[in-house]
């Protein structure tokens, strides 16, 4: 035998013993960000003031569990601008938001990070 091939042989024996299945992963993994089955629920926008307003909702995963730590982003959405208005972070699921407004014209959208495509389309909602 060559050199080569002897040194294959060697460092794949212990494989051949356990099997090729020991290279495999047992289950597959699923990625972080973007495919926890979650979603996004009791969602509201109100008026607080003419120029306050308050964001609130709740982020759960299927079987009803509420993550606390969780970020959601509040964006300001507009013709010609996308912009990040507010970070929050969930407590116990629940999340809620008071600051200024929006202005007068833009949308408001909400995401948590890692909800994945339960979170599409993001949920928006007209300035109060």
């Amino acid at each position: 035998m060559r050199r080569r091939s002897k040194l294959k042989a060697i460092l794949l024996a212990p494989f051949a013993v356990f099997g090729l299945n020991a290279l495999r992963p047992s289950q597959a993994q699923a990625a972080p960000n973007g495919t926890r089955p979650t979603m996004l629920s009791n969602l509201g926008v109100v008026s607080l003031s003419a120029t306050r307003m308050r964001v609130s909702g709740r982020y759960t995963t299927l079987s009803g569990f509420g993550p606390s730590g969780m970020v959601v982003y509040i964006y300001a959405v507009g013709e010609a601008y996308f912009t990040r208005w507010a970070t929050v972070f969930t407590q116990n699921g629940d999340f809620i938001w008071e600051g200024n407004k929006v202005p007068v014209g833009a949308m408001i959208q909400i995401e948590v990070e890692g909800n994945g495509a339960f979170s599409r389309p993001y949920p928006t909602f007209r300035r109060p």
